[in-house]
């Protein structure tokens, strides 16, 4: 009787060590290899169906999600535009993973190149603490320190053209010939340096932003470079305004209350 109750506890043993040798390299690799189709699928483009697939490897009973499936989920959100789903997850990977500091760049980058300032100044100044020797990071936040003071100055009316450039109008008025007063317009970089300046009612960049379209004080639109050399006008039209002249060299312009497509010759 003995031998026989000895025999079952060696066979209960054998099960167990036999179930736990399954579990930590069956399942570890059917994981591996549903994950990896997923990635494939991505790298392919099928987005949606990489979706299906990594929710299917995660899925797998006895298997813990790994960071390498995080990142494609990451990625996944990216590749189908869904921006707040992909900070969502940027957002909880941080707090998941908080030693993993290529996370805290990317939401950082995403907020900056989105304009999205209010989520940038809410984690901007922790993570500069946290990462002081991270390049995207420090240089983030020195353009955004610049963009921060021209807001709070009452001198300048501000206007981000871009996340890395602004229109500034003086609000203050510099007295031209004749004692006129004359709004003086600039262009700024976000490092604080003058791009481009003009007596101007309006001003718009061009995409590449080597061009400017200036409507001055008497209501006339010409195309001009950034040393104020005219590159094109056209007398023969009154715009009431122009829009940004685009890399494929088209702008919409508005005539006679109607929108209109003009190239870079007006």
């Amino acid at each position: 009787m003995k031998k026989i109750i000895s025999a079952l506890i060696l066979i209960l043993i054998i099960g167990a060590w036999g179930s736990l040798f399954y579990r930590n390299n069956t399942l570890p690799q059917e994981y591996s290899d549903a994950l990896a189709k997923a990635e494939q699928a991505y790298e392919e483009g099928y987005f949606l169906e990489a979706q299906k697939l990594l929710k299917e490897a995660e899925a797998i009973p006895g298997i813990t999600p790994s960071y390498r499936s995080a990142v494609l989920q990451k990625e996944i959100y990216m590749g189908l535009k869904q921006s707040k789903n992909y900070e969502s997850q940027l957002k909880k990977m941080i707090n998941q993973y908080p030693e993993t500091e290529e996370n805290y760049e990317e939401l950082v980058q995403f907020y900056y190149n989105n304009e999205d300032y209010n989520s940038l100044s809410d984690c901007l100044d922790a993570y500069v603490q946290k990462w002081s020797e991270n390049a995207v990071i420090q240089e983030i936040d020195k353009k955004f320190s610049t963009q921060y003071r021209y807001r709070e100055t009452r001198y300048y009316d501000v206007d981000y053209v871009s996340s890395d450039m602004v229109s500034i109008r003086k609000r203050e008025y510099e007295l031209g010939d004749g004692d006129e007063q004359v709004i003086v317009q600039e262009i700024w970089d976000a490092y604080g340096d003058t791009v481009f300046m003009a007596e101007a009612s309006a001003i718009t960049i061009s995409e590449n932003k080597d061009s400017f379209f200036v409507c001055d004080s008497t209501g006339d639109w010409t195309l001009v470079d950034g040393k104020m050399h005219l590159i094109a006008r056209n007398d023969d039209v009154s715009f009431e305004q122009i829009g940004r002249l685009s890399n494929n060299g088209i702008a919409v312009a508005v005539v006679d209350g109607k929108k209109r497509y003009i190239n870079g010759k007006m």
